[in-house]
């Protein structure tokens, strides 16, 4: 995978339209099938995804605390590549931040097939 991601200028200006800004999360090794979590920022609309391999995705309302193990009969699956998900705000059974009564929501990843030195890199929008 590469140590920076090339985002095309029209692409570039829409990443704040979503959120007023845009931040980089994180970068998760999802290498040899371990399951990652990554909690997604309360004002973040949209995630966009780079992942040099397949992998399952869910989302739910729990907290990295409370996991929930990815179903490889149910899960979405992202190939590798670059993807834009807006965040699934109707998630609203989960847990509320005190602060900012706001929802947390979670993002749980799986490798569909195991292989070594796999990085999934995510901005929040």
């Amino acid at each position: 995978m590469p140590d920076s991601i090339t985002i095309p200028d029209q692409d570039a200006l829409g990443l704040g339209a979503f959120g007023g800004g845009w931040s980089v999360g994180t970068v998760l090794d999802i290498s040899s099938a371990v399951q990652r979590h990554f909690t997604v920022n309360r004002d973040t609309n949209v995630l966009r995804i780079y992942t040099d391999s397949d992998v399952y995705v869910l989302f739910d309302a729990s907290t990295v605390a409370t996991t929930t193990a990815n179903t490889t009969a149910n899960d979405l699956i992202l190939g590798a590549g670059r993807h834009d998900i807006p965040v699934p705000r109707g998630l609203y059974s989960g847990e509320v931040d005190g602060a900012q009564k706001k929802k947390i929501i979670t993002m749980h990843v799986l490798q569909v097939t195991s292989a070594a030195s796999k990085k999934l890199r995510v901005i929040e929008s």
